[in-house]
């Protein structure tokens, strides 16, 4: 999908608002403020009916003894948890599918092979504790980055590879520095041209628009993979992008809705209308992802034994 900045564009000129200053018009920050609230709706909508939508795996560290870990970050709700395997080893040969069970099994106490694991608020509990640290593989249904426009673009950037630290971050002061609101919203997430995040949730303490350096808040460690390349771009947040992961087909319904809640704002006769249009785009939406495959399913066999690879493990 286009970015973010290209959607407000199309709904400034459909509904004339092409001209405001920030004195006057309608200012970006609403305009964000509505696509993300719509994307927000889609994405609940797709979900809720539409789980295996926008998945996401992420790999836990299992610590000896242990039984509570939490969620991954960037899990939609914060605890939208699908599957849990467990790998002793820690090789993928090895994982294993724990049992999803209820908070009133929980073991207190023993340690050995995990057997099922009990969603806990923002945290899961594995039963009974890992007696060996081992690796969990969490998939999650993914929660999409906030939708922002780009308020920087990084000068050039200094990555301490051994301490994952940021050395040093210094912004381009020959294009537009937003260095109030990057300090009011104290995290920053840098993204390349195609709205992929490169690094998120850095802290920021203090921006000097005239000098363009970025004062990182002590103790933030990058995660492995994560890297910053001079030119690319500076969105607000801890997890955000100038692009959204929707697919092309939601794009004209974040438009459509801007422009609705543009209507309403303005009290237009045209606001009904553009309901309806929403609503309708929603059930196109939501039967675009339930169209069937082609291929034939068969029944779900959990046991590795019973299956053509099973002699292989």
């Amino acid at each position: 999908m286009r970015r973010i900045d290209l959607l407000i564009t199309q709904a400034r000129e459909e509904t004339g608002n092409r001209f405001f200053t920030d004195e006057t018009g309608i200012q970006d920050s609403e305009f964000l403020r509505w696509a993300n609230s719509a994307q927000t709706r889609i994405q609940s909508l797709i979900q809720s009916s539409h789980p295996q939508i926008l998945q996401k795996e992420s790999l836990i560290a299992g610590v000896s003894g242990q039984e509570k870990y939490a969620i991954p970050q960037n899990t939609f709700l914060s605890s939208r948890v699908q599957m849990v395997e467990y790998s002793r080893t820690g090789e993928t040969r090895n994982f294993y599918t724990l049992k999803a069970g209820s908070l009133h099994e929980r073991v207190n106490g023993l340690s050995g092979s995990p057997v099922f694991y009990i969603r806990f608020s923002n945290y899961f509990l594995v039963q009974p504790a890992p007696s060996s640290a081992g690796v969990l593989r969490v998939i999650t249904q993914g929660a999409l980055p906030r939708l922002d426009i780009g308020r920087a673009t990084v000068s050039s950037v200094v990555l301490d590879s051994t301490t994952k630290t940021v050395s040093s971050l210094i912004l381009d002061t020959t294009t537009s520095i937003d260095a109030t609101n990057i300090q009011n919203e104290r995290y920053i997430t840098i993204v390349d041209r195609d709205g992929i995040i490169k690094m998120a949730a850095i802290p920021v303490t203090e921006v000097n628009a005239t000098t363009g350096v970025v004062t990182i808040f002590p103790g933030f460690i990058f995660k492995e993979g994560e890297s910053i390349t001079a030119g690319e771009f500076v969105t607000l947040g801890v997890y955000s992008s100038t692009n959204t992961d929707l697919p092309d087909v939601c794009e004209r319904y974040i438009v459509d809705f801007m422009i609705w809640k543009l209507e309403k704002r303005d009290s237009s006769g045209a606001s009904p209308e553009i309901s309806q249009e929403l609503r309708d785009q929603e059930d196109d939406i939501i039967t675009s992802f339930g169209m069937p495959d082609d291929d034939v399913s068969y029944v779900t066999i959990l046991d590795p034994q019973y299956s053509d690879y099973g002699d292989s493990r």
